[in-house]
């Protein structure tokens, strides 16, 4: 048999071997989360290569495109709504215009001559000393560098059991920053006076007659600082507590002559600031019309401060936060 006729037996030999004997199609379907709901057509075999059947794929999320004119949220990130803003008169009492007596002409008072008739617009105080909550809100906002922060609380930080005493170790200084981060000032000796004391030269917040029972002093033997809120049989005629006792407070003015004070007082001028009220440690009797001098930088355990804003004042600023600016 010559060569070509061996190769063609051998083509028809390994053509009848595919034919009969060799290895089937496979099919391989693709991956889907589903179960196949189809056949298999006969004479196919289904290879998967994904997850095992009934394990559903993760789901991914789909990510749209931000709609045109708004704003992508950032998780975590979202600026919180303002929160509802006071007015800034919120805890204070208001004092109508009007004149009041201020002074006391009597033996060793030479520097409450002359009594004088003093006419004021309407203005508002706070109806408490200034607390020690309300110092460290303000210390946290501002950053202010308090000075007298290791005298006033344990390790410089305040004790939630503290939070309605009145700050102390408070330097005129300290008090003025204070009031005026609170959009306030400090009252003039006038202002408080008048908030004590009334238009009927009282000598008490609440009348003539002492009474170690309506406020902190020495003889009411309480011995520190009380909450800011007690004694409220001790109130002024407009409804102020402590003006006399607890502590003593800072009040704008420099230690000097009334109009009209002819007198030789050594500290009259302009170094000293006076403070007003007595405190705890003050001695039965401590009035409301009583000045001290002290010197501005100092600060003591036994002296804070009230707050005033004028009625205009305040109209103006409750506007302007109403108006967010």
């Amino acid at each position: 048999m010559g060569w070509k006729m061996w190769a063609l037996v051998i083509v028809v030999v390994v053509l009848i071997g595919c034919r009969g004997g060799g290895q089937k199609p496979v099919v391989v379907a693709p991956v889907s989360d589903e179960p196949s709901t189809g056949t298999i057509p006969e004479g196919q075999t289904l290879v998967r290569t994904g997850p095992k059947p009934n394990v559903p794929l993760p789901k991914r999320e789909t990510v749209h495109p931000p709609v045109e004119g708004e704003s992508e949220k950032v998780v975590g990130k979202q600026t919180p709504p303002p929160a509802q803003k006071s007015s800034i008169t919120e805890g204070m009492v208001l004092i109508k215009k009007g004149a009041f007596p201020m002074g006391f002409e009597g033996a060793g008072y030479l520097d409450t001559q002359p009594v004088r008739s003093v006419t004021l617009e309407d203005y508002y105080i706070d109806k408490y000393e200034v607390t020690n909550k309300e110092f460290n809100d303000f210390l946290k906002a501002s950053g202010y560098d308090w000075k007298g922060r290791m005298q006033a609380w344990p390790g410089g930080v305040m004790p939630e059991e503290m939070a309605n005493l009145p700050v102390v170790y408070v330097s005129w200084e300290d008090a003025k920053a204070y009031a005026e981060w609170a959009g306030k000032r400090l009252p003039t000796e006038a202002e408080w006076e008048k908030a004590a004391r009334g238009i009927d030269k009282r000598k008490y917040p609440w009348g003539d007659t002492f009474d170690s029972k309506k406020c902190n002093v020495k003889e009411s033997g309480h011995g520190k600082v009380v909450a800011v809120d007690s004694f409220p049989e001790g109130q002024s005629p407009y409804g102020c507590f402590n003006m006399v006792g607890n502590v003593a407070e800072w009040v704008a003015d420099y230690y000097d002559a009334y109009p009209g004070n002819e007198a030789k007082v050594e500290k009259f001028g302009q170094r000293y600031r006076v403070i007003r009220g007595g405190s705890f440690e003050s001695v039965t009797g401590y009035t409301t019309y009583e000045r001290y001098p002290e010197d501005p930088s100092l600060r003591f355990k036994s002296v804070g401060f009230r707050c005033v804003i004028s009625a205009q004042d305040a109209e103006k600023a409750d506007k302007e936060r109403s108006e967010g600016r």
